[in-house]
């Protein structure tokens, strides 16, 4: 059985994940508690900005046998309850699918998700979560914190909705749905930290954020500012960089 440590640092060593990942940040309330609180907040997949998130499509082609497992590991395990169900749901063949689709929808409901991605240099994300490049961008070591970064995700982009057989897939689920999405975004290069059963904020080890970079736009007494947050809160050997416009091509420079 492998443990966390052992598990993020394979995952880097096969290449799976990035060992950095970045997290681009509004100057705001919530943004402050990252330094304050040494927390990020983790919220679930309806808060999301892309309303396709999360969605899929339901395989329904499965076995009585199937459902019988299925409905005993969820609890329903007296003979008669069973059989009961077993007459119900085959008269009604529509039944069964929308008690799978309450189930996975509960589920996802339940799971946690903080979002970041593999690039600090993203012209369009620097605009569309940084406010225009007047906020920030959090670099991440996940190896100096692995308890937090255990459940990574690299979400894939695709053109049409990932199909689902809940029954036969119930371990890898969470994998298939959460993480994909379509390949418009695919620009965000994103990475996906869930929390089974767990959402709100979740304290995360100080040394592992490394480097803050500054937006191109932010106002120096807003840099001022989160220096002395960070000092005050003892956060320890953390870089500064900002954004500089590149002087030839629609580029970013990381300074």
């Amino acid at each position: 059985m492998y443990t966390n440590d052992e598990i993020i640092k394979l995952s880097i060593a096969q290449k799976s994940i990035p060992k950095y990942l970045y997290k681009y940040r509004t100057l705001n309330d919530f943004t402050d508690k990252i330094f304050t609180d040494g927390t990020m907040w983790f919220s679930q997949s309806d808060s999301f900005n892309d309303p396709f998130d999360c969605r899929f499509v339901l395989d329904n082609e499965f076995t009585q046998t199937e459902i019988i497992e299925f409905l005993k590991r969820n609890g329903i395990e007296d003979p008669d309850v069973l059989k009961s169900m077993i007459m119900e749901l085959s008269t009604d063949r529509d039944k069964f699918p929308e008690i799978l689709q309450d189930s996975i929808k509960e589920v996802i409901n339940k799971t946690g998700m903080n979002c970041f991605s593999e690039r600090n240099d993203s012209i369009l994300m620097w605009s569309h979560y940084t406010n225009g490049h007047k906020g920030i961008c959090l670099k991440f070591d996940i190896e100096k914190d692995t308890d937090f970064f255990t459940y990574t995700i690299k979400v894939q982009y695709k053109d049409n909705y990932t199909h689902v057989n809940y029954i036969r897939e119930e371990k890898n689920f969470i994998n298939k749905v959460i993480g994909l999405k379509c390949k418009d975004w695919s620009y965000e290069k994103e990475i996906r930290i869930i929390k089974l059963n767990k959402k709100g904020a979740v304290k995360f080890k100080k040394e592992s954020l490394t480097e803050i970079i500054f937006g191109y736009n932010i106002e120096e007494k807003e840099i001022r500012r989160i220096k002395m947050l960070v000092k005050k809160n003892n956060f320890e050997g953390v870089q500064y960089k900002q954004v500089k416009l590149s002087n030839e091509s629609y580029e970013l420079r990381i300074i």
